[in-house]
């Protein structure tokens, strides 16, 4: 009568352990699958808070993180006064003819990893008309114009940033162009802003 007893004891208390189990791993389940449906929209409209990078473009002011490595802001466009294509005169810039002028486009880039990073601007960046035709990027600040300081490229430490402008010489009518980042050369994905002249 003994064993009797102790063994339904036993079996209760293995239904128990099993039953405690089941039931923990359902809710586990129910946890995850939970999450997994779940998504946040994220607002177009520009915001002083970052945006995570979709497929959408971007406009002067966004702040846009791009994965978890970049945080681009466009926060200007200028046209620089003065700048001609003179080599004789002190505020000569390449590429300056008749019916152009050149465009500085302020930015910071700041490195949201936990590591250093390498930044290019050359690299990264790349400016098309609406038909696709890629403008070539001036690589030098125009002399004699402190004011459009170039962007330093090179290492930039986890959460430190590099701010300055990026130049394009363009024919003077109004006209709009888009501006692409591309954080990864060996990866698809671009991040893109409209531009207007």
């Amino acid at each position: 009568m003994t064993r009797n007893i102790f063994g339904t004891i036993a079996i209760g208390f293995a239904m128990v352990l099993f039953l405690v189990g089941c039931g923990s791993t359902s809710a586990s389940n129910a946890n995850t699958n939970s999450l997994a449906g779940t998504s946040t929209p994220i607002s177009s409209a520009p915001t002083p808070t970052p945006t995570q990078a979709q497929n959408q473009t971007y406009k002067v002011g966004d702040i846009v993180n791009i994965g978890d490595t970049w945080q681009i802001t466009i926060s200007s466009i200028a046209t620089v006064p003065g700048v001609t294509s003179d080599v004789t005169s002190g505020n000569y810039y390449p590429n300056m003819g008749p019916g152009k002028h050149l465009i500085a486009i302020a930015l910071t880039a700041k490195n949201i990893s936990n590591k250093e990073q390498i930044f290019s601007s050359a690299g990264s960046f790349k400016l098309t008309t609406q038909d696709g035709i890629a403008i070539d990027q001036g690589y030098v600040a125009p002399p004699e114009q402190p004011q459009y300081p170039a962007i330093s490229d090179g290492k930039v430490e986890p959460g430190q940033q590099t701010k300055g402008n990026i130049f394009y010489v363009l024919p003077k009518q109004r006209a709009s162009y888009t501006l692409a980042f591309d954080a990864n050369l060996f990866q698809s994905g671009l991040t893109m802003w409209s531009i207007k002249v």
